[in-house]
């Protein structure tokens, strides 16, 4: 956001298509269809998963997601040449969507996992360089399966560790979270 307001609109623009095209490479070719981007907004970008066939493993591969994102932007340079920060944040939960709008309709999805993604993110610990911090919800850490502690957390170089004693959430009262994290 400060970006925004400092740098030349045209940098900007070109840096974000740069993020968002890497977010959406990871996507596509590493997740097809179990992880479903469903809108960028500013410096925003919200994806689900387990919308198509919901098979228990949704927490797992959204992190996995968030982890392999954060690396494929490890070398993006922000337009004041700065490394690319970003907040990563997962919760989980139902959903509901829809198409919202009559002159320019767009589906979109509200719940309050949305709310709570969102605010896990912003709570968030920057990542740059290649480093992963990805902010869980206790709705999303308690998702989490036995293999992903097994296989995906090793094979990534992650640890899992609970947040303090938790924290109050704008919105969401207070909560216990987790976050998932690697050094470069």
């Amino acid at each position: 956001k400060e970006l925004s307001l400092t740098a030349d609109a045209d940098g900007v623009i070109k840096w974000l298509s740069t993020v968002y095209a890497a977010f959406d490479e990871v996507l596509q070719r590493d997740f097809k269809t179990d992880i479903v981007k469903i809108e960028t907004q500013h410096d925003h970008f919200l994806a689900v998963s387990g919308i198509f066939e919901p098979d228990g493993m949704a927490a797992d591969l959204c992190v996995d997601a968030a982890c392999r994102m954060a690396q494929a932007i490890a070398n993006v340079k922000q337009p004041d040449g700065l490394p690319t920060m970003i907040k990563l944040g997962v919760s989980a939960g139902p959903l509901s969507g829809g198409v919202v709008g009559m002159d320019f309709p767009r589906f979109s999805v509200f719940g309050q996992p949305v709310v709570s993604a969102a605010r896990m993110a912003s709570t968030a610990s920057p990542t740059s360089h290649g480093a992963v911090s990805v902010h869980l919800s206790k709705t999303a850490a308690n998702l989490l399966s036995p293999n992903f502690f097994e296989q995906m957390l090793p094979r990534r170089g992650c640890t899992l560790r609970k947040c303090g004693k938790g924290q109050d959430i704008k919105g969401l009262g207070f909560q216990q979270t987790w976050v998932v994290e690697r050094d470069r």
